[in-house]
């Protein structure tokens, strides 16, 4: 029997089960181990912007790669006959030999399949490439928000409330698909308090300074963090890869498993450089806000617990140390973001809000997993207050209607769709209807062009 652990690798249909439930119970070992390198490395800043270790598990590969590893271990328990592996990452290669080395398995091949030498090339130029454009798009922001800042409305004299909150693709008065609604219910003297502070996210540096501007001439009160930063921040972020380089690199066993190649792999490889960068910022931000003596009565934090809430809530955790922060969790999460399940470690060394707010009773076990003692609130749920209005589309009748609820990231959207593609394929049927749900981060156009096949006339968004 061969093992495909290459990115497009399949598992054999017999043991589709047995690799479900084992990463099910990886989830835990994996939390706690990034829980004992925490207990060495907590106290730098930096580390806690690394996606691996963060259990950041749509920008890093490496619980894909525990996965894996425990399924090799169990079919090595379990005598399995493995003629091979195959790996495509060099990484995953001296992890994996390693351990059948140390276990004297000596039978097992692996089986490398290496990159030709223009794809290796191409990663190492867009890796230095995003020293450029990274630090280039926000400087470029910085710059045309001091263009408008003009138009800046005067800041209230009286506590007020930050939001965090995130402009996609383009700023819009009316269509807020964050916290919806929140100021209906409010007073005006109440909506005067609030200040939304946005991170732009897709938005084309052609529309920057007009995002800008329209965000300062907005009903809304916005809080703009370039009219705070100063260069030195934006030095300061750039220098993160820098800075890691005088760091050890040498981690606890992970199932047996050596995986300091790995994280090496995955720093070198700079992922999430983008996020990593505003995240810092973020951190800055909040240092510049206790110095201009702001007075914050709460902190509001859209909370993911991704790489850009870590500065956000690292920062105000330490320059507003009395001022209660929350982190909401204004969606539904899946088990295997374990990012948005907060760790122990995460709440003792203060990088998460003070409380989280789910939108329903139902979620505190699950945001509390790998935290017990975590402060939960239960809040309204924003985003779904349409549950309650009356219904307005229905079915046509004589057709079987499906949704596809696709993902952010292109690679997962496409697999989704090639796979309804081919059932549809196999069972042809005029009376089957197809509901594409899109990403808020994606367009229509961005989901077809992506889409090797052709776009299937049953498939309606």
């Amino acid at each position: 029997m061969k093992l495909d652990f290459t990115q497009q690798g399949k598992i054999e249909l017999k043991h589709v089960r047995l690799y479900n439930k084992i990463a099910e119970e990886v989830r835990v070992s994996f939390t706690g181990w990034t829980e004992k390198i925490y207990q060495e490395y907590a106290h730098e800043l930096d580390w806690w912007m690394f996606g691996s270790i963060i259990r950041e598990t749509h920008v890093s590969p490496l619980f894909h790669y525990c996965t894996l590893l425990a399924f090799l271990k169990h079919l090595v328990l379990q005598k399995e006959p493995i003629s091979a592996i195959i790996v495509d990452s060099g990484a995953l290669k001296r992890v994996v030999e390693q351990y059948l080395i140390t276990h004297q398995l000596l039978n097992i091949k692996v089986i490398f399949h290496k990159k030709k030498i223009a794809r290796r090339f191409h990663q190492i130029l867009k890796n230095l490439y995003q020293f450029i454009v990274v630090p280039r798009s926000e400087l470029k922001q910085l710059l045309q928000a001091k263009r408008t800042f003009h138009n800046s409305p005067s800041l209230s004299k009286k506590n007020i409330t930050l939001i965090d909150y995130f402009v996609v693709r383009h700023f819009s008065e009316t269509n807020d698909t964050y916290y919806p609604g929140l100021l209906d219910t409010l007073t005006e003297e109440e909506k005067q308090s609030i200040y939304f502070v946005p991170t732009l996210y897709g938005v084309s540096a052609e529309k920057y300074f007009e995002t800008f501007q329209q965000m300062r001439l907005s009903k809304r009160n916005f809080l703009i963090k370039q009219d705070f930063l100063k260069l030195s921040d934006y030095f300061f972020a750039w220098l993160y890869p820098w800075r890691n380089f005088r760091l050890k690199w040498k981690f606890p066993l992970f199932l047996e498993f050596e995986l300091t190649p790995l994280l090496k792999e995955e720093f070198f490889h700079l992922r999430g450089y983008a996020s990593i960068f505003v995240s810092l910022l973020n951190y800055r931000f909040a240092q510049r806000l206790n110095e201009a003596n702001l007075p914050v009565r709460l902190i509001i934090n859209w909370f993911e617990n991704q790489v850009v809430d870590k500065g956000w809530n690292a920062g105000f955790r330490r320059f507003f140390p009395k001022i209660p922060s929350i982190g909401y969790q204004g969606y539904i999460s899946i088990p295997y973001e374990l990012y948005c399940f907060p760790s122990q470690m995460e709440k003792q060394h203060q990088v998460i809000p003070h409380e989280v707010a789910v939108v329903g009773r139902g979620f505190i076990p699950l945001v509390k997993q790998f935290c017990p003692d975590l402060n939960v609130s239960v809040v309204p749920a924003l985003r779904y207050q349409n549950v309650w209005e009356e219904r307005k589309h229905y079915p046509p009748e004589g057709k079987y209607t499906l949704l596809i609820a696709l993902p952010q990231m292109p690679v997962q959207r496409n697999e989704i769709l090639r796979l309804m593609v081919r059932s549809l394929s196999r069972n042809p049927n005029e009376n089957f209807r197809f509901l594409v749900k899109i990403h808020p981060t994606s367009t229509k156009a961005e989901v077809q062009q992506d889409f090797e096949l052709d776009w299937p006339p049953q498939f309606e968004f």
